[in-house]
């Protein structure tokens, strides 16, 4: 088994539903448990997105504003955001196959500062479209002979 090197994480993240945040709990507590410094830090909408959106014409206003990669204005980060981490995990949902505007906005404003120098994993959650992906990545396995 590999050694764990990073010796501080930072898990920034968007949730709308609460399903990233709780998608993170299990890495976190490795980290935790293999002696890593872990920070959290939540981006929030300048103007919030109510979830479930309401009815069937507001969902389709979302998903088509989201398709086209809109995105959503965020509060300002904290300092703890400022420090030197040995890992950055960028995690937030998928909305209309693409990441969520909050997390569009991330990078947009704050990317030259935050990320530069860093070791950034992007995490990735969604709801169905993960059998998708696991489908499309399953067949290329297959097929390559490595699975």
């Amino acid at each position: 088994m590999k050694t764990m090197t990073a010796s501080k994480v930072l898990l920034i993240y968007f949730s709308l539903s609460g399903q990233t945040s709780s998608l993170l709990a299990q890495p976190a507590n490795g980290f935790k448990e293999a002696g890593v410094s872990v920070t959290f830090e939540c981006l929030h909408q300048i103007n919030p997105i109510h979830f479930p959106f309401g009815s069937i014409a507001a969902t389709f206003s979302m998903m088509l504003v989201t398709f086209f990669r809109k995105r959503i204005p965020i509060e300002p980060l904290s300092e703890k955001c400022n420090a030197s981490y040995d890992l950055i995990i960028l995690a937030g949902p998928t909305w209309s196959y693409h990441p969520s505007g909050p997390i569009l906005s991330l990078p947009d404003r704050d990317g030259k500062t935050l990320f530069a120098g860093q070791n950034v994993l992007p995490l990735i959650s969604c709801r169905g479209y993960w059998r998708m992906h696991w489908f499309g990545l399953r067949s290329l396995l297959r097929k390559k002979g490595q699975m």
